[in-house]
């Protein structure tokens, strides 16, 4: 009986031995530095829980956050970020409460980055949007999550998705050390054509993105039935309040998507809430500044209609042609974000110029004067684009048969 208890002990023992190493050497989630072999483990499985653990790690001098726009936009490698560490901690589908708690374990472990650049998405801020990302879990910010991670069965699990996702092929998608998603992620979406690309987002955003199912809602601010303990925007005033308790540099703004993806707001009804968002935000950064009796943080405004935004979309016909600043409606390049940052932090390049109608400086003194102009741009834009608008307004004629909501309602 002692023999056969020995034995077993051993075989338990040799189990774990042997889970701790193939975790370790195929290493998943791209926590361990282990080697990378093409077709073995070069494409991990995790991108959030890499990327948090890393930066936790390692905190940055110069920290990026944000969604999947500013993880293949907003380029580490900017010369305005020269002479500084820096990690892109943006993941899709980042909620701003994700946000928040890579800015409260920077803050609870006394690193503190001395910039933050803050993406900011319009549809996060919907109290009845989607449901946390299902590989979003607190235990992401635990000191031990790497260790604990390494005796686990799901982390088994990821190793042999992993291994089988390299030997197929299916993994495209390539991170490189400083966090940044390489654009060549992008390369067999755009196999259809940008015009289909365009298309195929915006309709995503009609169905989906805009008033998800099943309520079908959009509201900033939630009503007594919402059973969230703090709304999207309540969320980013937390984090705001961290940065400036922090006392770091954080410039926030509204990415430069393409103007045929603010048609789809218009499409939904939603144009009056996109604005009131821009007031709730420059509310937040301007009153959490007085609290903490600092210079409030600079808001951009990358959103509205100008040179940039307005690119011409190929046509439906020409699967080749490729836009500079644009992969699809939502998310834009690298090329574009390096105009965001060169406006920014005010930086001027020889290779390239910032356009004088991309990138305004919100306060709560121009505001009204600058939704105003946006609006004037855009009846501008609906006058000169028929094409466009009239492609977008029968996506959303055609998502109005097909979707089955148990309401569909704007409440703020």
């Amino acid at each position: 009986m002692k023999k056969y208890s020995i034995q077993v002990v051993l075989l338990a023992t040799t189990i774990l031995i042997l889970c701790v190493a193939i975790n370790f050497i195929v290493d998943p989630f791209g926590l361990y530095g282990s080697p990378k072999f093409k077709h073995f483990n070069v494409n991990k499985d995790s991108t959030r829980l890499m990327k948090i653990i890393s930066v936790l790690r390692n905190p940055p001098d110069a920290l990026i956050i944000g969604t999947s726009r500013e993880d293949s936009g907003i380029d580490p490698k900017h010369p305005v970020f020269q002479d500084h560490s820096v990690f892109n901690a943006a993941i899709s589908s980042q909620p701003f409460l994700e946000s928040k708690e890579i800015l409260q374990s920077l803050s609870d472990h006394k690193k503190f980055p001395e910039q933050i650049v803050f993406g900011l998405l319009f549809e996060n801020a919907n109290v009845f949007g989607y449901p946390l990302p299902a590989d979003y879990s607190q235990e992401n910010f635990n000191t031990f999550r790497p260790y604990k991670l390494l005796l686990s069965l799901s982390t088994l699990k990821s190793s042999a998705k992993t291994i089988v996702k390299n030997l197929t092929a299916e993994a495209s998608i390539s991170e490189n050390n400083d966090g940044f998603r390489a654009p060549d992620k992008w390369v067999d979406q755009l196999l259809i054509g940008q015009h289909k690309a365009f298309v195929d987002t915006e309709k995503h955003y009609l169905l989906d993105n805009h008033f998800p199912l099943p309520a079908c809602k959009s509201a900033l601010i939630a009503d007594i039935n919402n059973e969230k303990t703090l709304t999207p925007m309540e969320e980013v005033r937390d984090a705001v309040a961290i940065a400036y308790r922090m006392k770091t540099e954080m410039h926030l703004f509204i990415g430069p998507s393409h103007a045929r993806q603010w048609e789809t707001i218009g499409a939904s009804g939603l144009w009056g809430q996109f604005e009131n968002w821009k007031r709730m935000l420059v509310d937040i950064v301007e009153s959490e500044a007085q609290k903490a009796n600092a210079t409030p943080f600079q808001v951009w405004d990358f959103s509205g209609y100008n040179s940039i935004t307005e690119e011409p979309v190929p046509s439906a016909s020409d699967k080749t042609k490729r836009m500079r600043y644009y992969y699809e409606s939502s998310h834009y390049t690298p090329a574009a974000g390096d105009l965001v940052l060169d406006r920014i932090f005010n930086y001027h390049s020889p290779d390239r110029t910032v356009p004088d109608d991309f990138g305004i400086l919100i306060t709560s003194q121009n505001l009204e004067a600058h939704l105003a102009h946006i609006r004037t741009d855009r009846e501008h834009y609906r006058l000169t684009h028929p094409e466009d608008i009239a492609e977008i307004e029968a996506l959303a004629r055609e998502v109005a048969k097909t979707k089955r909501c148990l309401s569909a309602t704007i409440t703020n």
